[in-house]
């Protein structure tokens, strides 16, 4: 462990479940194990994700609201918290706790390095042209650095909001390999849908348009009956009456579960016929990465960004175009009749271990 004597703020809404927060999660655990002091800092100190925090860091709360405008309450807390801890960095992601760091800033003298973890591609967010431009302005003028998870992020950020590309820093997501590999034996949720259930497709992710689980529900639905598959979506969000429609409307009713958010997904990562990540667009997935670690053999849209470069072209798990139930259905079915071996799918996850991610962080921040 390397002592640094030097304090990093992570600033989150909550510890709600999420990519993002997962991230910065193993983020902060990462640095924290590494001797730096950590605090992570948060709009209001509740969610599920708690669980997850290590001991080692310290979680300070603005106990402040996280809906709407009312984001903005948390302005004057961050800058007394400014004040008053002088951490040497703050490490922001969401777009939302970008914008409240960079009004805290301006209300600071002894003002931290701003380090902004851009964790989606914006070409490909429906975002207005005014929001758009404010984004990229306060992206510009507050931060000292960029970090995005991907190559296709760093080229996505480059062209959509003109930052050069030497600002720009690539650290894939981290995953505690540890973690997984322990959480993956606890005794799963809903054990007697597993036990109905031995030959399974899973998607884990919010019930969203970019997560496109219609395009999989669609895709399951051309694969012959007689294989026994069924199909579990672990996720909750805005679309879930308009799947649940699909799957009626397909007569998909008793081989389709979607039971919603779960706390732990790795136990069905560890008994899944195959993972599939249908998106319209990612930055980084994190959960293609769990998988792996799983030993879960997968299969991925080739969205932008991040499969592409996770898989490398196809080694680790097919990918398939967008928006293509029939392409989707193919290689599922290809997948399942010829998985690669465990073991090969495990070490390519430990490629991105909180070990290694954890380090580029440090010599980001502290050239070290």
């Amino acid at each position: 462990m390397v002592s640094s004597n030097r304090r990093i703020a992570i600033l989150l809404r909550d510890l709600s479940g999420g990519g993002a927060e997962r991230s910065m999660i193993n983020i902060a655990n990462g640095l924290a194990s590494k001797g730096v002091d950590v605090d992570l800092v948060l709009f209001r100190a509740e969610g599920e994700f708690k669980r997850y925090v290590a001991e080692s860091v310290n979680i300070v709360s603005l106990d402040t609201t996280t809906v709407g405008v009312k984001t903005f309450r948390a302005v004057l807390p961050l800058a007394r918290y400014f004040r008053k801890c002088a951490p040497d960095h703050i490490l922001t992601t969401l777009e939302a706790t970008t914008i409240v760091a960079s009004c805290a800033l301006r209300l600071v003298s002894n003002c931290p390095k701003m380090l902004i973890r851009v964790a989606t591609t914006f070409g490909n967010e429906r975002r207005a042209f005014v929001r758009g431009a404010l984004i990229g302005a306060i992206y510009r003028k507050h931060a000292g650095c960029f970090v995005v998870n991907s190559k296709g992020s760093k080229e996505d950020l480059n062209r959509s909001l003109d930052i050069p590309n030497a600002q720009i820093s690539v650290v894939y997501n981290a995953i505690d390999l540890k973690m997984i590999a322990s959480m993956s034996h606890e005794p799963p949720l809903y054990e007697n849908w597993l036990e109905r259930n031995s030959k399974f497709v899973l998607n884990i992710g919010r019930l969203t348009v970019a997560k496109r689980q219609d395009c999989l529900i669609r895709a399951f639905s051309k694969i012959p009956y007689e294989t026994g598959l069924s199909l579990l979506i672990l996720g909750e969000g805005p679309l879930r009456e308009e799947l649940e429609s699909l799957v009626r409307q397909l007569g998909l009713q008793d081989k389709v579960f979607m039971p919603g958010f779960v706390n732990n997904p790795y136990v069905y990562l560890a008994r899944a016929s195959v993972f599939v990540l249908s998106s319209q667009y990612e930055g980084m997935p994190t959960v293609l990465l769990e998988a792996l670690t799983c030993g879960c053999p997968v299969v991925s849209t080739d969205c932008p960004a991040g499969p592409d470069e996770i898989l490398e072209g196809g080694k680790w798990g097919e990918l398939t175009p967008v928006d293509d139930p029939v392409a989707l259905a193919g290689a599922i079915s290809r997948t399942i009749e010829r998985p690669l071996p465990s073991e090969e799918l495990r070490r390519r996850g430990a490629a991105f271990s909180v070990e290694k991610m954890a380090d580029e962080y440090h010599k980001i921040m502290f050239g070290y």
